[in-house]
C-alpha cells in the first residue's frame, strides 16, 4: 500500500506599478507541500498600509491562470473565501495596519506537473499604484511507506461513503484525548462541530446539509491536526 503525496513549490516574481507607494506586500512562504485531494495548498500576502492618514482598499485579481485540470484557486480576504468562481477580492486596510490576504488551491484530481498563476494587488484608488505576483507550480510526487503511515500518532479518515446522501462515518485517532472535529462550507463558515470522546473512535455524520462540498478539520490542543472534504448528493435543509 501507498500514499502519493504532492509537494507545490512556490516562486513568486513581483512587477510593481509607475508609483507603488499606497502599500507593501510580503510573502509569507514561496514553497508549500500539500497531500492530494486531503489538503490546501496556503499563500499568504501579507498587506501593510504606511500611511498615518489615510485609508487603502487593496483589490486583488486573478489575471492569469495556467494550472492543471482539476484545481481551483480561492481568494480569502479577511471577511472570508470567495468562491472558486470569483477571481477579484478587495481588503480595506486602515492607516498603520497590516492585514493578511489568503489564497488557497484545492485539487480534486491527481495533479502532477507544472503550472503558474498571477495576481495583481492594486490600489483602487490609483490603477498605477499595483503589483503582480507569480506564482510558478510544481506537483512532484513522493512515495510514503506504510511504515511512516502507521507511526503517525493522529489519523483523520477519509469519511465513507463519500459522496453520501444521510449519512456518513469518519474514523479518529489523536496521541490524546480532547479533539474537536469542525464542519465548514466552502466559504469557510462553521458548520458544526464535535467534542470527540477518548483519544480514537467514530464519528457518525447525519446532519441536515444541503447539497454541496464540505471540509472537516481534526483539532487539537488549538492546531489543525487534519482537513479533509465530503461531498453532500441530493440532501436539503428542512424546512421551517
Amino acid at each position: 500500500m501507498k500514499k502519493i503525496i504532492i509537494a507545490v513549490f512556490f516562486t513568486w516574481i513581483s512587477s510593481l506599478g509607475f508609483s507603488q507607494i499606497a502599500f507593501n506586500i510580503s510573502f509569507d512562504r514561496t514553497i508549500d507541500t500539500v497531500e492530494v485531494q486531503t489538503d490546501w495548498a496556503y499563500f499568504n500576502a501579507i498587506i501593510t498600509n504606511p500611511s498615518t492618514i489615510d485609508s487603502v482598499n487593496i483589490k486583488a485579481t486573478i489575471i492569469n491562470k495556467n494550472i492543471l485540470f482539476g484545481w481551483s484557486i480561492y481568494l480569502c480576504p479577511s471577511t472570508g473565501c470567495l468562491t472558486y468562481i470569483d477571481t477579484t477580492a478587495s481588503v480595506l486596510i486602515p492607516p498603520l495596519q497590516t492585514d493578511t490576504f489568503l489564497i488557497k488551491l484545492w485539487t480534486d484530481v491527481m495533479a502532477i506537473g507544472n503550472g503558474d498563476f498571477t495576481v495583481r494587488f492594486e490600489n483602487e484608488a490609483d490603477s498605477t499604484d499595483f503589483i503582480n505576483t507569480t506564482l510558478f507550480v510544481k506537483y512532484v510526487p513522493f512515495v510514503v511507506g506504510v511504515e511512516e503511515v502507521k507511526s503517525q500518532n493522529n489519523y483523520l479518515s477519509q469519511n465513507y461513503p463519500n459522496p453520501f446522501n444521510q449519512s456518513t462515518t469518519i474514523n479518529y485517532k489523536l496521541q490524546m484525548a480532547g479533539g474537536t472535529l469542525i464542519i465548514s462550507d466552502i466559504f469557510g463558515r462553521k458548520i458544526n462541530q464535535h467534542f470527540l470522546q477518548g483519544k480514537e473512535g467514530k464519528i457518525i455524520i447525519n446532519e441536515n446539509l444541503s447539497s454541496g462540498i464540505y471540509f472537516y478539520s481534526l483539532i487539537h490542543q488549538n492546531k489543525i491536526i487534519k482537513t479533509r472534504k465530503f461531498i453532500v448528493q441530493n440532501s436539503v435543509k428542512n424546512k421551517p
